[in-house]
């Protein structure tokens, strides 16, 4: 006989079975992770770098560094934390500041939300939006002269067709020029 007593002989160690458990077998915990990074380094210098974020065991955050120089060419992100990468970021032109941005941001496989640098200064010139996620584009938005202020803002119209303009004013009409000589 051992000097040390067993506790499980001698104290009640039931408990009682939490909601989310029925009492029957062993209660399953999800496993909670640390957040960290995976890094894959090719031999020419390239790498793919994937991220979880917030501790949940999937990737966050998908990082290409193409073509070995540093600068990260292709990254993927999971914005909403559903396990799916939705979104794309893209640095084209290889100088370290992104070029592009799509978004699907509800899951249908369509692109939601495209996002343009086309003057490569660092600011989003161009947003095409399907804000209803209906498929098709109902948001344009453009900065043509890339002053920092949108020069044209299109909403609500239908994909395939011309954005409707307000009907130009016939000069010579008293009704809708009140400087028109009657």
């Amino acid at each position: 006989m051992s000097e040390y007593e067993d506790p499980t002989l001698t104290e009640d160690h039931h408990e009682e079975p939490t909601p989310e458990h029925d009492g029957f077998g062993e209660e399953h915990h999800q496993p909670q992770h640390e957040p960290h990074t995976i890094v894959e380094q090719y031999t020419d210098g390239s790498y793919t770098a994937v991220t979880d974020v917030n501790g949940d065991g999937y990737a966050d955050l998908v990082q290409h560094d193409t073509d070995g120089d540093g600068n990260v060419n292709l990254t993927y992100v999971d914005a909403n934390h559903d396990g799916a990468l939705e979104t794309a970021i893209a640095d084209r032109d290889d100088d370290g500041i992104p070029d592009l941005l799509v978004s699907d941001r509800n899951a249908d496989g369509l692109i939601d939300y495209e996002a343009h640098d086309l003057n490569e200064d660092g600011h989003i010139d161009r947003v095409v939006a399907d804000t209803n996620y209906d498929g098709n584009a109902d948001t344009y938005v453009a900065d043509y002269n890339f002053d920092g202020k949108p020069d044209q803002l299109v909403h609500n119209y239908e994909y395939g067709t011309e954005p409707a303009h307000a009907p130009e004013p016939a000069p010579h009409d008293p009704e809708a020029n009140p400087y028109a000589k009657s």
